[in-house]
């Protein structure tokens, strides 16, 4: 070892050093001689750390809950490209070219402004996909309870 400051001079030293720490801390050295039980390891017991877990999460709920919500910026597209070529058009028919629908398209976009369940129901779809929990689309990226969807229902 380097006489001039307490840290090792070299790797072996320091695995040296490391080995032993870790031979002490776990009792490999005569330190501790009895197996502790589950409920012995924490100083608190199996209701006190139900009762702090819950509470942790509560907290982190109330900070989540008072975190500004996000803006949600138009970025133009549907007004930009005609034939919607720049916005989602999954699930919807399109025609050979792959150009959705405008009619699917607006009534995508109808259930989208109201939030009705039985307007994302009216939607026509192309092929055999579904939509997916298609509230929460426009919300790609944010956390849910900051968009104001609506939540389905389950059948």
């Amino acid at each position: 070892m380097n006489r001039n400051n307490s840290r090792p001079s070299g790797r072996r030293e320091f695995l040296a050093q490391v080995g032993l720490a870790a031979m002490a801390a776990s009792g490999a050295l005569g330190v501790s001689s009895g197996r502790l039980a589950a409920e012995e390891l924490g100083p608190i017991n199996a209701h006190q750390r139900a009762e702090k877990a819950y509470n942790l999460r509560h907290d982190a709920a109330l900070f989540q809950r008072h975190l500004p919500l996000p803006s949600h910026a138009i970025n133009g597209d549907d007004r930009r490209y005609h034939d919607f070529i720049g916005s989602f058009s999954k699930t919807l028919p399109h025609d050979f070219l792959g150009i959705v629908d405008d009619g699917a398209y607006a009534a995508l976009r109808h259930a989208l402004d109201t939030g009705s369940p039985g307007d994302f129901a009216t939607i026509p779809m192309g092929g055999t996909a579904k939509l997916i929990n298609p509230q929460t689309f426009p919300s790609a990226g944010t956390r849910p309870a900051c968009t104001g969807a609506v939540t389905p229902l389950k059948a």
